[in-house]
């Protein structure tokens, strides 16, 4: 079993939208006496062109320590209390994947996330105009997720962001992804069912891991 990562995903929409749910949502969590809401200065962060040509070819970026210490164990009580408050007993046993919003009074750190800077920007950049915040999420796993694509059609662009609370490497569930399967033809070409199309098992097909180890 690992526990998961975070995820925070971006759709293509006006800004202003983002901007105004923000604000309705940290005037919630003040009437809520809710201590630990950072906000932050908008300090732009630019993308390389050779970044921009990574994700582009081959549909990724990593970036590490993007978050500081301080912020990621602050993340880490966050995440741990929302998915939690979504279980009846209040503690996830560990024997079925639990999925639940961050976006409550739970975590509002996490929930902030969304229009930082190290994140809404990038976004813009990777997508080429302004963007909306549709989802801030987090994931308990356990065993194995076959692959799949985040989204049925190649018409919705979207970037996601993945945050690892845990160390995680290939062999105790880090995200793996097959790069340059974000576009046709290659996108339409890649069998789900790579033992019948290949002889590969699930984990043999090759991919790139986000080990954060």
């Amino acid at each position: 079993m690992s526990r998961n990562r975070a995820a925070l995903v971006w759709s293509r929409c006006a800004n202003h939208l983002l901007q105004a749910r923000l604000r309705l949502l940290h005037r919630f969590f003040v009437q809520q006496g809710v201590n630990d809401l950072y906000l932050y200065e908008r300090v732009g962060m630019k993308l390389s062109q050779q970044q921009l040509n990574l994700f582009n070819d081959f549909g990724f970026l990593v970036f590490r320590q993007l978050l500081s210490q301080e912020e990621m164990e602050l993340y880490s009580r966050e995440f741990n209390a929302g998915l939690d408050s979504w279980i009846d007993g209040g503690k996830h046993d560990g024997k079925s994947r639990h999925y639940a919003s961050l976006m409550e009074e739970k975590s509002p750190f996490i929930a902030g996330l969304a229009d930082d800077p190290r994140f809404a920007d990038v976004a813009e950049q990777l997508l080429g105009k302004d963007v909306l915040a549709i989802a801030v999420d987090g994931n308990y796993h356990v065993d194995d997720t076959l692959w799949h694509p985040d989204t049925s059609s190649l018409d919705y662009t979207a970037v996601k962001f993945c945050i690892y609370p845990d160390p995680l490497d290939g062999s105790n569930g880090a995200l793996r992804i097959i790069p340059g399967s974000h576009r046709d033809p290659f996108h339409s070409q890649i069998s789900r069912e790579p033992e019948k199309a290949y002889n590969l098992a699930q984990s043999e097909v090759p991919s790139y891991t986000f080990e954060s180890k």
